[in-house]
């Protein structure tokens, strides 16, 4: 019985083969949609560019769901926060294509990426997701910067 040989281990690493295969169909999807932003936007003609607007968004989103194949270091969970996130980067967009006002749809992505983070605490740790758990790290950085040769002029 191998159950009883081995440790048991809860959370467990994707091995790098398969952490590889989430990001080829990550990008094989942003590639895919687009691809099908350009052929709507060469089809069709509209002037206000909405293909090229979806196939930015896309390529975008498709960069922003690396980040968490990666941050998950493919484990489960990364497609909900991926897919809400590319939905909401997609439509900001396209709506900042449609109108100068639609621009403002995209202060709504960092709030989607927020929502979305502070559900993984801890999961989300290692990539810089929390502040410093010693106040006195921000400090010491602070206090090395103001020291720092480099810099022309000591901060006040």
């Amino acid at each position: 019985m191998s159950l009883l040989i081995h440790r048991f281990v809860s959370d467990r690493v994707a091995r790098p083969s398969a952490i590889g295969w989430q990001l080829l169909l990550v990008a094989a999807a942003a590639g895919g949609l687009g691809g099908v932003g350009f052929a709507v936007d060469s089809a069709v003609g509209i002037e206000r560019k909405l293909g090229h607007a979806l196939a930015s968004g896309a390529v975008h989103s498709g960069f922003l769901a690396m980040g968490w194949v990666l941050a998950f270091q493919g484990r489960a969970g990364w497609a909900g926060p991926a897919m809400r996130e590319a939905s909401a980067l997609i439509v900001a967009s396209v709506a900042s294509r449609l109108s100068p006002a639609g621009a403002i749809a995209y202060l709504f992505v960092p709030l989607v990426v927020a929502r979305d983070a502070a559900g993984w605490p801890t999961r989300l740790e290692r990539i810089g997701w929390r502040w410093p758990r010693e106040g006195r790290a921000c400090r010491r950085l602070d206090d090395t910067w103001r020291r720092s040769p480099t810099t022309s002029a000591p901060m006040p």
